[in-house]
């Protein structure tokens, strides 16, 4: 198994990302147990060069609030379940939100079940190993609560300004305001 790694710097801090087989697998804001910076441009061979320049091409366009389709495969590594919540992000559309219910709602449906948790779904959510790409900073919580998020608060907070999610259809908590006000200034 061949396995590549690299960094991609953004405006909401620095990306490490790995590809195994042709496949991305992780998009992440802390670097992997085994990231090695000397190694990371000796991993870099020719003919893997169209699949980073098609990865760093859709973070480009995300970066700069244009939506694009991303053609590359991606492997997150998780349970089955993980696997189907991660589906249902990945069905969020761009510039909108969807709440922990609701996702647990179609995973119910999806399993013949009447009722799934939404601290279920929350767990899977936390797991996400593809950050941004699968987009988990478009969950919220119940009546539109920011809640957590694996690159913190702050950085959720200017991917929705990035998107231009209507920020009256989320609440930022009063700790947060801060990051509120930092988003507002640098995102618009």
């Amino acid at each position: 198994m061949m396995v590549y790694q690299w960094l991609y710097q953004s405006v909401v801090g620095p990306l490490y990302l790995t590809v195994e087989n042709d496949s991305l697998t992780r998009l992440d804001y802390t670097p992997p147990k085994d990231w090695n910076k000397k190694e990371q441009s000796a991993q870099l061979d020719q003919t893997k060069q169209p699949l980073f320049q098609a990865i760093n091409e859709w973070l480009d366009c995300y970066f700069e609030g244009k939506q694009s389709q991303l053609e590359v495969q991606l492997a997150p590594k998780g349970t089955s379940f993980q696997q189907e919540v991660w589906k249902i992000i990945q069905e969020i559309p761009y510039g909108e939100t969807m709440t922990y219910g609701e996702i647990a709602h179609r995973m119910a449906k999806r399993m013949g079940k009447e009722k799934m948790s939404a601290q279920a779904v929350g767990g899977a959510v936390g797991k996400n190993p593809l950050s941004i790409i699968i987009p988990c900073h478009r969950v919220i919580g119940k009546s539109g609560n920011i809640t957590g998020y694996g690159g913190g608060i702050k950085r959720k907070l200017i991917l929705l300004a990035l998107e231009q999610v209507a920020p009256e259809t989320y609440h930022v908590p009063k700790n947060q305001k801060e990051a509120s006000k930092f988003v507002n200034q640098s995102i618009s």
